[in-house]
């Protein structure tokens, strides 16, 4: 049930990603989104680290709190690209 929920997220990223950026930069993009969920694959290895150094997880919440964060505030400060009509799909050439 709980794969269910999550693996609805990414489809509608990659939808939003291709209407926002265009195609001509989609499977560059797509490729460093996934880069970083390998490395955030490893999260669980670092959150388990510290706690075996600290015993807390105070260190990685802190860390992955501020990185969304800062993620967020990036998100709020980004612009609609703006495209000229004869790059959006299902739009003829003006002539």
């Amino acid at each position: 049930v709980l794969f269910a929920f999550g693996g609805n997220v990414s489809p509608v990223n990659y939808s939003i990603l291709g209407e926002y950026f265009g195609r001509t930069v989609f499977a560059r993009l797509r490729g460093a989104l996934g880069a970083i969920g390998v490395i955030g694959g490893l999260t669980p290895v670092y959150a388990g680290w510290i706690f075996d150094k600290t015993d807390s997880y105070s260190i990685v919440l802190m860390t992955f709190s501020g990185l969304a964060a800062a993620a967020a505030f990036l998100l709020l400060l980004m612009k609609n690209p703006q495209r000229h009509i004869s790059q959006m799909p299902n739009h003829p050439n003006p002539q």
